[in-house]
Formats: C-alpha cells, structure tokens, sequence
C-alpha cells in the first residue's frame, strides 16, 4: 500500500513536471508579424492568453501596436499606460516607444521627440545590454524623423549619423538602407534634390543583395516622391509602379493603397482626371480594409478635390462627407483639421457663407491646439475671407493681422535658416581653399602673394574712386535735392523691376535644369529603362529653355528702344482676307470651332504687318493651349472713330477679373503649374502688349460672353 501510494505521487510529479516543461517551451516570435492581416487581433490575443511574464507583456504591446495602426489611439494608449511602469525594464521603453509613435502618427512630434529624449534614450542607456546594435540604432533614426518633422535638421542629421554608425555595426544592409531613405527624405525637405538623390540611390545600392521587400519598396516609394516634387512625372510614375508591384507581392494592403494614392495624385497632376478617380479609389477600398481611418480621411479628401476638376459637385461633397465620417473614427486632430479646411473651401465656393465660417472657426481651434505654426497662418486667412464677404471687416481686419503676423515669423525663420545654410557652405569652402593652397608650389604661392597685392592696389584705388564719387553725389545732392530724390526713387523702382525680373526668370530655369539634371544622374546610375524617352524629355527642355531666351531677348530690345518696325501702309481688309485662312486651319487642326468675322472697307493702316500677324498668332496660339476642348475661338475685325478693333474670343476656362491686368506682366501665370506643363514662358502677352504700344495702339482683356477669355485691340487708322 506504501509503495502505490509512493508510485502515484511520483506519476502526478512526473506529469506536472511534464505540463511545465511544455509550457515554457510555448514560446512565440512577434518581430515579422503581420499587422495588416484580417485576424490580427485573435492572432495576438490568443498568444496573450498562452503566455505568461514578459512575453505576455510582449504581446501586450503589440495588441497596442495593432490599435494605433488602425487608428484607435485612445484605446492603445490605455493599453500601454500600466505597461510603462513595468517591472521588466525592456517592456517598459517599448511602451515609451510605442507612444513615441502614437504621438508621431497624430502629427505630435514635440510630444514624440519628448518622449524619446526623457525616457526612452535614457532607459536605453541604463540597460544596454537589453537591445542589439541594431534595435539601438532605430531609436536614434526614429528620434531624428521626429524632429526632421519640427524643421530641427541639424539635430536629426546627429541622430541619422548615430543610426548610421550602429547600422554598420551591425551589419545590417536593410538598416543600411533605411537610415539613407531617412536622410534623404531630410535633403528633399532641405530642397537639396541632389543630395536627396544620392541617398536614395545608396539606400538602393545597400538593398541590391537584399530580400527585404518592404524597405525596398519604400525605397522606389521616396523615388517617386523625388522626382514627382521635380516634375519628372514619368520618372515618378515608373518608380510608384515598381513599389506597388513589389507590395501587392508582399499582399500588403495599407502600403498598396499608399502607392495607388500617390499614383492617383500624380495622374491628378498630369490632368488624367478619369485615372486618378480609379486609383483613388482602389486606394480607399484597401485603406478601409486595412481599417485605417486617419489615411482614408486623406485619400477621401483627394478624390474630393479630383470631383472638383470634374465638375461635380455632388461627388465631391459626398467624398467630403466620407472624409468627416473617417476623421471621426480617429482620434487624430489633424485629419479633423483637413477635413474642416475642404469644407470651409466647398461652402464659400457655394456661397454657403454661415457654414463656410462655422468650419473656419473649427479649423481655426484644431490647429491652434496643435501648435502648428504653418497651419495657423492660413487658418486665419480662411476666417478672414469669410468674415469680409459676411461684412464683418472690423474682426476680418483682426485675422488678417494675425496671418500676418505669422507670415513676418515665417520669413523671419526662413532667413535665419538661409544664413546658417550660407554660413556653413561658407565654411566648407574656406576648407576646401585652405587644403589647395598646402598643396601648391612655391610658384604658385607668389603668384598668389602678387595677385594680393595688387588687388590691394585694386582696392585703394576703387576706394579712393569711390570716396570721389560720393563727393561728387554729395555735392549734387545738395545742389538738387528735389531732382536726386526723384531719380532715387525711379532707381528704386527698376532695382525693384529688376530683381524680380532676375528672380522669376531664374525661377522659370531652375526647374527644367533640375529635371535635366536628375534625368543625367538616373542614366548615369542606369535607372532608366527607356533611354530614348529620356533624351527626347531633355531634348524638350532644351527647347523651352531657348524660346524663353528668345522671348527675353525681344523683351529686352523692346524695353531698350531698339526694336526696329518696317512699318509701311496697308489696306487693312486685304491683310485680315490674307491671314484669316491660316489662323482658320490652326485653330481647326487644334481640334476648335473657328468663326471670323471681318467688317471692314478701305481703311489704311500704317503697320508693320509681320509683327501685327505675330501678336495675333501669339493671341490665338494661347486660346487653343488654355481653351477646353470641346470649344470656340472667334476673330472679329471691324472700324469704329478711325480705329481698328481687333477682338479675340474664346470658350471656358476664364480668367478671375483681378487678374485681368496682370496677365500682360512678364512671368505671370494665372495657374503656373498649369501653364508650366504645357509649355508657356509666361512672356507672350508682354510681348503682344509692346508690339501694340509700339503701333501707338491699346490691348486689354476682359470676360468673353463665350464663357473664357476676351482680347481686344485698338489700333489707329492713317490720316488721310
């Protein structure tokens, strides 16, 4: 009897021994689940109710992972609050971390930067034998996006250089990789568009041996961001399609409606209004899938503004409806700030001036609360606007103060970055300076010592000249002050002329010479498969850059004085009968409706006929570019008080009635990323505008009962 019960103890031991053994050995790998899948939640709880300690906690966390991602914030954040006070020290800083990133995802990027500053990098710190190499490196990479977002570029480039070196420490390519796709994400913010580049393409060279697909993808992706933000439309399409073909591979649903949402905005771009709603589209179906309510908010608000361009109204307010309904899904204020912003532009566009104002006022207080200072600004012109049309001036006058305000503390920072930009490449060629002069002979070195001299000559006798000249100024202010405050004044004004004029015509170069310029790096690194298509794109800014050289240069020999007129007389009805068949075959090969009507008898005019021909080809040759097919242009000629009246016609769209005199100044476009792509210099209306002066005749512009744009030209008749 003593022995059995001595054998069923040793049996129930043996089994409960067993079960232990078996349950500590029911062990789970979280790193590579999948978020994205539909059973995610039962997935992660049941591994929370199999498990015990810290890995329990473990999958504690990443329940709370899975609620931000489909942005229920509050709920994770509840999740995570008794988990940062955690008796494992690991669990403790992934839950710091893990908020880091709610708050990244709601646009709180002081608040993520703090969290990481405070506890996170500290607690890493105290327990660094917790972490790999690797896992320490995407804590500095997370910090330096965090504050790559609150424009502190300096102290998230020593953060990405941190990342940098512990990545290679671990050997890591796709870390590699993800830490230049970072930095070069900082250049693009920076405008430095070469720099951005030659990250992307090392984070392509880490990646070249590599099987992660989800880094790769998001390397195609800032490709495509790049060249998009150039105005390489093609070269950014290619690379959203080799993203959106990698992540349907990886069956990824939230990236694949990434990639259909940028492909959707760059059709948008392009004017391929039809696609852009079919990609938009299948982007809000796998957002909604995905159970992502802040990125549906975005992607709804896209095709909203996409039914705009189309014309429909009723489209596009259901889309902003949807959009309202996903914000308030989410906890996230920014998205709810977007969405009041559309509405605000829906109602006023309607006229729907109460409820345009009650939006304004919402948008107002959502970026108030989140301290965004960009976004403030604009909130206050909204409010503005909709406060003058309601004849509110006094409280108006008030935002706009404010937005003002604002716009001084923008320009303000924006010269300060300016300076620090400029002080650094100063610095960096003082460097370079200094290495060549230790690198030159003896010879060179007393070259340079007599080149110093003599630019001391230089100096002293440009001193001396300068010192002359301002006596003489001296004295001829005090001769004639009246007559020098006047030219001072006009000097002013052409300084004024002049700089802008400089400006504007380098802004209209910089863009077709970046996107020349990327276009040779991609084929200098091979990225381009149609090689043909790249030349001919190349080919065609080489053309827009030379009919803006040309457009310039009769500019300036009008300006001048030294445009030459072979004025001669004409009968003005024989010259229109000989031009109206060619201006009727170009408008009709424009695929246009073309009416002419001449009533003119014998009147003579004293022209230049080929310039006058020129101004109205120019005029016409404008109508078919910025007319909407299926349209109308007329010509119409006729005599009135011994003038000519020359009228140009044409059909939808029109120009705003503010913007009916500034249209004829140089550079000026009425939409300039429209008239951009299809190839205006923005130079052709000041041209038409000297010729027409020129012939001591006038020209303006006024709404066509056609529904576009109305011409007219006045020119004088000769005295018999």
């Amino acid at each position: 009897m003593f022995l059995l019960l001595y054998f069923r103890r040793y049996i129930a031991f043996f089994l409960l021994l067993c079960c232990l053994t078996q349950a500590k050995a029911q062990t789970y790998d979280l790193t590579n689940f999948n978020f994205a899948a539909s059973d995610a939640l039962a997935q992660l709880t049941k591994i929370q109710n199999n498990t015990t300690g810290e890995q329990q906690a473990d999958a504690t966390i990443s329940i709370a992972t899975l609620h931000w991602h489909r942005g229920r914030y509050d709920q994770a954040l509840a999740i995570l609050a008794p988990l940062k006070q955690s008796q494992w020290p690991k669990i403790t800083i992934m839950a710091w971390f893990e908020e880091s990133l709610i708050a990244q995802n709601r646009n709180h990027y002081a608040e993520a930067e703090r969290i990481m500053l405070e506890h996170v990098h500290p607690l890493v710190n105290l327990n660094l034998t917790l972490f790999t190499t690797n896992e320490q490196a995407n804590f500095y990479r997370m910090t330096g996006i965090y504050q790559r977002n609150l424009s502190k570029y300096d102290l998230a480039k020593q953060n990405y250089q941190i990342s940098l070196e512990l990545y290679s420490q671990s050997n890591r390519p796709s870390g590699m990789a993800r830490i230049y796709n970072a930095l070069g994400v900082l250049a693009e913010t920076e405008l430095d568009y070469d720099q951005a580049l030659m990250y992307q393409l090392n984070a392509m060279h880490a990646l070249s041996n590599s099987k992660d697909l989800m880094t790769i993808s998001a390397n195609f992706y800032n490709l495509g961001n790049l060249y998009m933000k150039t105005n390489d439309l093609t070269q950014a399409e290619h690379f959203y399609q080799k993203a959106l073909k990698i992540d349907l591979a990886r069956k990824n649903s939230k990236d694949c409606a990434f990639d259909y949402s940028q492909l959707a905005k760059l059709a948008h771009k392009k004017g391929q209004l039809k696609v852009a709603v079919e990609y938009n589209e299948k982007a809000i179906e796998l957002f909604l899938k995905a159970d992502a309510p802040a990125a549906t908010t975005q992607t709804y608000l896209q095709l909203a503004d996409i039914y705009k361009d189309l014309a429909n109204p009723t489209a596009r307010f259901a889309n902003l409806n949807h959009a309202q309904n996903s914000a308030m899904l989410t906890n996230d204020t920014f998205a709810q700030g977007r969405v009041h912003s559309h509405f605000f532009d829906y109602y006023l566009e309607n006229k729907a001036l109460n409820q345009a104002l009650s939006h304004a006022e919402q948008y107002l207080a959502i970026t108030q609360s989140l301290n965004n200072i960009s976004l403030v600004r604009p909130a206050h012109e909204k409010l503005a606007d909709v406060l003058a049309l309601k004849q509110d001036f006094s409280a108006a006058y008030s935002h706009l103060k404010l937005a003002y305000q604002q716009y001084q503390e923008d320009v303000s920072s924006e010269r300060i970055k300016e300076q620090e930009k400029s002080k650094k490449d100063v610095n960096l060629l003082q460097e370079q300076l200094k290495v060549s002069q230790l690198q030159q002979n003896e010879k060179a070195q007393q070259q340079i010592i007599a080149t110093e001299q003599a630019t001391k000559k230089w100096l002293v006798t440009l001193f001396f000249l300068s010192l002359l000249l301002f006596s003489v100024i001296i004295f001829n202010i005090w001769q004639r002050r009246k007559m020098a405050l006047l030219r001072n004044e006009l000097s002013e004004q052409l300084l004024k002329q002049k700089d802008q004029l400089l400006a504007d015509i380098s802004h209209e170069l910089r863009t077709p010479l970046t996107s020349m310029k990327l276009q040779v790096n991609a084929l200098q690194h091979n990225l381009i498969s149609d090689v043909q298509s790249s030349y001919s794109q190349m080919n065609q800014k080489v053309i827009d850059i030379n009919r803006l050289i040309s457009d310039i240069y009769e500019l300036a020999q009008s300006d001048s004085g030294h445009l030459v007129l072979n004025q001669q007389s004409h009968v003005a009805a024989a010259l229109f009968e000989s031009w109206q068949h060619e201006f009727a075959n170009y408008v009709k090969d424009h695929d246009f409706n073309w009416q002419c009507e001449i009533n003119l008898q014998q009147q003579t005019v004293l022209w230049d006929c080929d310039r006058i021909k020129q101004v109205l080809t120019n005029l016409i040759a404008n109508s078919c570019l910025y007319t909407d097919k299926p349209g109308t242009i007329t010509l119409s000629v006729y005599a009135k008080n011994h003038f000519i009246i020359i009228s140009i016609n044409d059909t939808a769209p029109g120009v705003p009635s503010d913007q009916f005199e500034q249209i004829f100044e140089r550079l000026y476009r009425v939409e300039k990323s429209r008239s951009r792509q299809l190839g205006g210099s923005g130079l052709g209306l000041a041209i038409c505008k000297n010729l027409i002066h020129a012939h001591q005749g006038q020209i303006r512009a006024t709404a066509s009962p056609l529904g576009g744009l109305k011409i007219s030209i006045k020119l004088p008749v000769c005295n018999k």
